[in-house]
This record gives structure tokens, C-alpha cells and sequence, in this order.
């Protein structure tokens, strides 16, 4: 996405956020942790954010620590209560 500025292009960018601060309890581990073709959940949200333009992209975490590159990580301590 392109807009004009003073007869200049400016690019506008789109953080993406990811919510990955759940429990999974009937997964019997966090959803952020559970692997699928070898990815976590974690990645493959980043990866699709990623891929869709977003840029910063932020994790909201809480049942498990999660770090990955380049990504900006937030820690719910409150995730016990949900998203609403």
C-alpha cells in the first residue's frame, strides 16, 4: 500500500499480532507449543502474518515463554482470564 505525501510515495505498513497466550488444555500443552509438519503454532502464525505484509509483527504470550526472531513479544500476565 502506497500513499501520497507532498508529491512523495510513502509506504504504510501493518503490524500484525498474534495471540498465543493459551493453555491448550485439551491439548494437554500450550497452543503456542503444539507442532504441526514440524512448526510450532507460534511460527506458522508469524510465518502467515509475515507473509500477508505485516510488519511488526507482536506475540502476546502467557501459558508458555515464547521468543522468536524478530518478533516482538508481550507477556499477558492476566491470560488466565481469556481474551474477552
Amino acid at each position: 500500500m502506497t500513499q501520497e505525501s507532498a508529491g512523495h510515495l510513502e509506504h504504510s505498513r501493518v503490524a500484525g499480532l498474534l495471540l498465543a497466550a493459551g493453555q491448550g488444555s485439551r491439548l494437554g500443552q500450550p497452543k503456542a507449543l503444539v507442532q504441526i509438519g514440524g512448526q510450532t503454532l507460534a511460527e506458522r502464525g508469524v510465518a502467515l502474518l509475515r507473509d500477508g505484509g505485516a510488519d511488526p509483527v507482536i506475540m502476546v504470550t502467557g501459558a508458555a515463554p515464547v521468543s522468536l526472531p524478530g518478533v516482538i513479544t508481550a507477556h499477558n500476565p492476566d491470560w488466565r482470564t481469556g481474551m474477552g
